[in-house]
């Protein structure tokens, strides 16, 4: 069995948790006898080497740019005129089977309908909330967790706030089709006056994608909840839960807080608003008698967000300056701090580092949102705190300096409850290859005859 994988970025030029998980799979599926190619498309902004190429065993084709992939157009169509280099690539591949990573850029609707026209089966997984969201976070007027059910009035002036409108004026004109208008105008007026429309095009497009995929999969059972709002039949979803890259570690031995006199506490992944940092660094400094350590590691702390972030915390030394760590020394790297804070302010689908963070014996504090308030047993192996929180995060880490006991206590819920999280991608890995299999066992064709390529 032969599958395309297709991620719109990829190791090693991108890091992040989709690309990781992407390879984890990929690594992962072939003591299942099932061989893996990875393809993306060229991004300009990065400039990964065209042609083929192999990370870690794993053959990775880069295509091709496409030549509108910032396009309006392509953003709410999630489609492309060209695809260069991707028919050529599934003539010389011949997979069985196409995996989506995405539904956007190199994992488009256009390049489903160009599998399909194969008659191919095609799986798309749903890594983040940007694949369902307009605002790319689910977060209504940029605070607000949302449902994640695209609607045309709440979604369009939920859009138009972020450019700065004013509420009354952007529920007004998210009300309001108006006929005439020329979506893909560059009048800035155009644009706002087909907002409402452009809302029900990408809901289209996402109408499209659960009609042409064979099977969507979900990582966390809030994800499922969201494909249901949008009305996906529910025979097509698959909820199959993350696990670890690699297998554990044995549990460390070194001295841990209050052992030693200073509690260590780490923040991982890329440094982006999502993710929360600024409300984890507020909570730190507002406990400036605490002696303490924060660690971030991840990628991106060079872009405007971490340029404000490295202003915030230059005074303070108890913040370390932020770094990457390879992937295969995360664990080794996690089991010399105390605890591992996940401050997000959307739902995560996982994340990896939550299970990274247990294989080490490291209790998490992560937002009361999305996967790990499903997985994280507040008070037994972890604790959770309201997204955006800084103050309710800053109590809980005083609670750990003034009674060590409790942080004790998580490490024993760890040990003790640690079975949940010993998942590693070997187990995803059978899973996806029974839906593999299951999928190549039905016919593919497309109801009504073969689907025409794009224009």
């Amino acid at each position: 069995m032969k599958i395309l994988h297709l991620p719109v970025a990829y190791l090693p030029w991108i890091t992040g948790g989709r690309e990781v998980y992407c390879h984890s799979l990929c690594r992962a599926l072939a003591p299942h006898g099932i061989e893996c190619v990875v393809a993306i498309h060229q991004n300009p902004h990065v400039g990964e080497p065209l042609g083929w190429h192999e990370h870690e065993g794993i053959p990775v084709a880069v295509l091709p740019p496409l030549p509108e992939l910032n396009s309006r157009k392509s953003f709410y169509t999630r489609e492309f005129q060209e695809l260069p280099g991707f028919e050529a690539l599934l003539a010389d591949v011949q997979p069985d089977l196409v995996h989506f990573h995405d539904q956007s850029g190199g994992a488009s609707l256009s390049h489903l309908k160009r599998v399909k026209a194969l008659g191919l089966p095609a799986v798309v997984t749903y890594h983040s909330p940007g694949q369902t969201c307009l605002q790319s976070a689910l977060l209504r007027e940029g605070r607000i967790p949302c449902d994640g059910k695209v609607d045309a009035s709440r979604c369009t002036s939920c859009r138009l706030m972020a450019t700065g409108m004013p509420r009354i004026a952007s529920h007004i004109l998210a009300a309001i089709e108006w006929p005439g208008i020329n979506p893909w105008s560059e009048s800035r007026v155009a644009r706002v006056l087909s907002a409402r429309t452009m809302t029900r095009t990408f809901q289209d497009s996402l109408h499209a994608f659960m009609r042409l995929s064979d099977a969507i999969v979900v990582l966390a059972a809030w994800s499922r909840d969201v494909w249901l709002l949008n009305q996906c039949p529910p025979e097509k979803l698959r909820l199959v839960r993350t696990g670890r890259p690699r297998a554990a570690d044995a549990m460390p031995t070194a001295p841990r807080y209050p052992q030693r006199p200073t509690l260590r506490i780490g923040c991982i992944g890329r440094c982006d608003p999502i993710k929360g940092f600024n409300f984890l660094i507020d909570a730190i400094k507002s406990l400036p008698d605490l002696p303490l350590e924060v660690h971030f590691l991840g990628p991106y702390w060079d872009q405007a967000y971490g340029d404000e972030l490295k202003r915030k915390i230059s005074s303070d030394r108890r913040f370390l300056p932020p770094r990457l760590v390879p992937n295969a020394e995360l664990v080794a790297v996690l089991a010399d701090l105390d605890v591992v804070v996940i401050p997000s302010i959307w739902p995560e689908t996982g994340p990896l580092v939550l299970f990274e963070a247990y294989a080490a014996g490291v209790p998490v504090v992560a937002s009361r949102l999305g996967g790990p308030a499903e997985l994280v047993r507040d008070g037994v192996d972890g604790r959770l705190f309201a997204p955006g929180d800084a103050m309710a995060l800053a109590k809980i880490i005083a609670e750990f300096s003034s009674h060590p006991a409790s942080l004790e206590n998580l490490r024993k819920g760890i040990r003790q409850e640690g079975a949940r999280f010993r998942r590693t991608f070997d187990e995803v890995a059978k899973e996806m290859a029974s839906i593999y299999s299951e999928l190549l066992k039905q016919p593919t064709a497309i109801e009504g005859g073969t689907l025409p390529l794009p224009a």
